[in-house]
């Protein structure tokens, strides 16, 4: 078990590649603190989910970061900061800063402004 907040609800593009990612910070003196996500179908229900962690560096802030493929059933999306419990208990004060949640590959490729003229883009690099 464990204690959570949840962001609102995210819509998402079907099969599609995103990046979470976050900073935590934790004085616990026992538990786990994380960041995760649910991907939820049309009808809300939560068809997978996954927390970016443990955390290793106690009193420090330490990046976390996934890519995250969406399904075909993919509708939204709702980002989870969680403190897990460790031997039936959390104890101590946990931090979330710089929560991200960015669509990743495939960025857009081409535009036509509007007198016709088209634009077309080519990623060398990543992201980040």
């Amino acid at each position: 078990m464990g204690k959570s907040a949840l962001s609102n609800i995210i819509p998402v593009l079907l099969e599609t590649q995103y990046c979470v990612s976050g900073y935590l910070k934790d004085q616990l003196t026992s538990g786990e603190t994380q960041l995760g996500y649910r991907v939820y179908d049309e009808n809300f229900r939560c068809i997978q989910s996954h927390q970016l962690g443990p955390r290793v560096t106690s009193g420090y802030w330490d990046f976390v970061q996934r890519f995250i493929q969406t399904s075909n059933d993919a509708r939204y999306v709702r980002l989870e900061f969680r403190n897990s419990e460790e031997n039936g208990s959390i104890g101590g004060t946990a931090w979330l800063d710089k929560v991200g949640f960015d669509r990743a590959w495939p960025l857009i490729s081409e535009i036509t402004d509007s007198l016709g003229r088209t634009v077309t883009f080519t990623y060398t690099d990543s992201l980040y």
